[in-house]
């Protein structure tokens, strides 16, 4: 299946780091302040065609804790959200439990 993303909006997050600690990856990101509610962080692994979303923290939280990575390298993106629902651009980044 083919699914077409609509049109970014707004900056793409800045990803500061991601690393896993205690068995569980997390994630940091530079807030953005024109962005105004939340963020979505979404998830897939080698092999996976979809990318799942397991994380809408508020915008005020810089990071995100996945307790449960998947087996080799995990891959996520991250994106803002407006109010109207949109996302930005996704930043990527990679981490291996």
């Amino acid at each position: 299946m083919t699914v077409t993303r609509p049109e970014p909006v707004g900056p793409t997050p800045a990803l500061v780091e991601s690393q896993v600690i205690d068995g569980t990856a997390r994630l940091w990101w530079d807030v953005n302040s024109e962005m105004t509610n939340y963020y979505h962080v979404y998830r897939r692994s080698p092999g996976e065609q979809a990318w799942t979303l397991v994380g809408a923290p508020y915008a005020s939280s810089g990071s995100w804790v996945d307790p449960q990575p998947l087996f080799g390298y995990t891959n996520y993106y991250i994106v803002n959200v407006d109010d109207a629902g949109r996302e930005s651009a996704p930043a990527r980044t990679s981490v291996q439990p």
